[in-house]
């Protein structure tokens, strides 16, 4: 009933050497040796009997349990006397017979005793295992270990009325089963030295772990809080909430440096608490300022992050749109930071942000930024020859495009552009060469029209010519209505003796990619948009210096544009005023 050497008074604590649980024994005896004498004596008749007087305690372990593999429990009982003077005590115990053989309790064990026991106290509880390993992030020790595996544990609660002259006691027993396929539930935050304001709105997060099913059925949790450095929870944040792993608390004004955190099943027993204390700093006066120092970060095709100045005590109306558009969209944020997504490629988009205090109080809303998401990273498929001994493309012709080249089994000359209208005809013109004997050669062009990585789509091989000896050879193709507006990819291949494929590697010939951009039949009338790399409006100390940050330009056509922007001018600082 007891792991090692033991501990009350009929173990053999201080002489077993290295199972020594500890050096003396106590002075009570486990609830087996109670059950044994008592069920000793009434087998006896040689004993004179005298009435005490003295009532015998009811007792109540509570309900049979299953809790989660891994995870801490806490085991609660009641108890009653008719005696008014009577001190009930209180004593947790496991009552499994240990394996002879397994002298420490251990997390894999799936029979004998996994938890030592403790001298009776006015507490009618007892945490398993003991709040100061638990504190630490544990859930073992030498003697006593949660198992991480299935099994089913008994315990006895022991309770004595201590009456001088003539004491009782009575016990009731409970049954714990451990689900293998839930747990470990741990609580994941707060769970640093972090600081939270009084006032605020907080989340505490934690993993589920399978224990809202797998027997354990905790569809909600309680959460209380710890302001003693985790060895009591008598203040509840919440009560009953879903046990979804996540739970928004608003922090009490119970300002210290010694608080935790108690996730708990709501009507159950199992838990887990903060590993660290953390900090509750008291509540923050909100005043609704305008935000600072709005920017953009993290530009891709589709997502950016905006991120700003805190206002102290304030949560935030995040504004944004594309440029243009009359709509704006709307984010509450608790942070100083939101990430979007779901935006389009190549677009410009500008953002707001205002502050609200918790009275509903808000500011004006920032000047608005603007900032540009980046054009879609297409990732082609490769495409090329092995041996140019023989035979390359030595040039090719579109439109603007006349690029002459050497012998290479792939190049990239997506540098190289032209701009080519939908509707329109275009011939283009490609000629080989041979350093020797002349060999016939296939040839095939495509353009991804619909940009989207690939030359798979119908009608995106625009030309192609069976082997010939014949220079130059040329085909023509018509850009169709319905190829998207803006930058794509051409690829031009040739192979010996038959016509490529566009993600071929064959050993005789050339591959070589170029940029075409695609525009609607009538002219571009769209201008590039500029963006400010810095503020549109910059305060300067009188005297002070200023370096301009310059500018970012795209165009709806043709995408980035490559030529330096210069903004000229200068400002005598000297001179207090408004410039443009």
């Amino acid at each position: 009933m007891e792991p090692g050497s033991g501990s009350t008074i009929m173990g053999y604590a201080g002489i077993t050497g290295a199972t020594d649980v500890q050096a003396h024994s106590d002075a009570y005896f486990h609830a087996i040796s109670i059950q044994q004498v008592t069920d000793y004596v009434k087998t006896t008749s040689c004993q004179t009997n005298t009435a005490t007087g003295n009532s015998t305690p009811s007792v109540n372990a509570g309900s049979n349990y299953t809790i989660p593999k891994g995870t801490p429990f806490v085991l609660t009982g009641s108890a009653s006397d008719a005696d008014p003077g009577d001190v009930l005590s209180y004593c947790w115990e496991q009552f499994d017979e240990n394996n002879a053989s397994t002298t420490y309790p251990s997390t894999t064990a799936t029979s004998g005793v996994a938890f030592r026991s403790y001298n009776p106290t006015t507490d009618n509880f007892r945490y398993f295992p003991r709040m100061s390993t638990i504190k630490t992030g544990a859930t073992s020790w030498q003697w006593e270990a949660v198992p991480n595996v299935a099994r089913t544990m008994n315990f006895r609660l022991t309770v004595r009325d201590n009456r001088a002259g003539g004491a009782t006691n009575n016990s009731d027993d409970t049954v714990i089963t451990v689900n293998g396929t839930a747990g470990p539930f741990v609580v994941n935050s707060p769970n640093t030295n972090v600081t939270w304001n009084a006032g605020t709105t907080q989340t505490v997060t934690w993993n589920v772990a399978g224990t809202t099913s797998n027997g354990v059925n905790a569809a909600n949790v309680d959460i209380y809080l710890s302001t003693d450095g985790g060895d009591t929870y008598p203040i509840a944040l919440a009560a009953g909430v879903p046990n979804d792993g996540s739970q928004d608390v608003v922090v009490p004004n119970n300002v210290g440096t010694q608080n935790r955190i108690m996730v708990k099943g709501s009507n159950h027993i199992f838990f887990d608490i903060s590993n660290t204390n953390f900090t509750i700093a008291g509540q923050v006066v909100c005043n609704a300022t305008v935000p600072t120092g709005l920017g953009a970060s993290g530009l891709t095709d589709s997502a950016a992050t905006l991120s700003w100045n805190a206002v102290p005590g304030a949560s935030y109306d995040l504004q944004y749109r594309e440029v243009g558009s009359s709509t704006w969209i709307t984010v509450p944020v608790n942070g100083v930071s939101q990430a979007l997504s779901g935006l389009s490629p190549l677009t410009q988009y500008e953002a707001q942000i205002r502050s609200k205090c918790p009275d509903n109080a808000t500011s004006a809303y920032s000047g608005i930024i603007t900032f540009t998401t980046t054009d879609v990273q297409l990732n082609y498929c490769s495409s090329a020859g092995t041996n140019v001994n023989d035979e390359y493309i030595s040039r090719v012709q579109l439109n603007t495009i006349n690029n002459p080249s050497g012998a290479q089994f792939y190049s990239d000359f997506t540098g190289i552009s032209t701009t080519l209208t939908k509707g329109s005809q275009y011939t283009i013109t490609v000629t080989p060469t041979w350093t020797g004997s002349v060999y016939s050669e296939g040839y095939s062009v495509w353009i991804d029209y619909n940009r989207d990585g690939d030359f798979d789509d119908s009608g995106e091989q625009v030309w192609t010519q069976a082997a010939t000896s014949s220079t130059p050879v040329s085909g023509t193709f018509t850009v169709p209505a319905s190829a998207v507006e803006n930058s794509t990819t051409m690829r031009v291949s040739m192979k010996y003796n038959g016509v490529p494929t566009s993600c071929e590697t064959f050993t005789y010939g050339e591959v070589e990619d170029y940029t075409v951009v695609i525009e609607g039949t009538g002219p571009d009338t769209t201008p590039p948009v500029i963006t400010l790399n810095g503020s549109s409006t910059v305060t300067v100390t009188q005297g002070g210096a200023y370096t301009e940050l310059g500018a970012t330009a795209v165009d709806n056509v043709d995408g980035d544009i490559s030529a330096n922007i210069v903004i000229g001018g200068s400002v005598n600082t000297s001179v207090v005023g408004t410039y443009q």
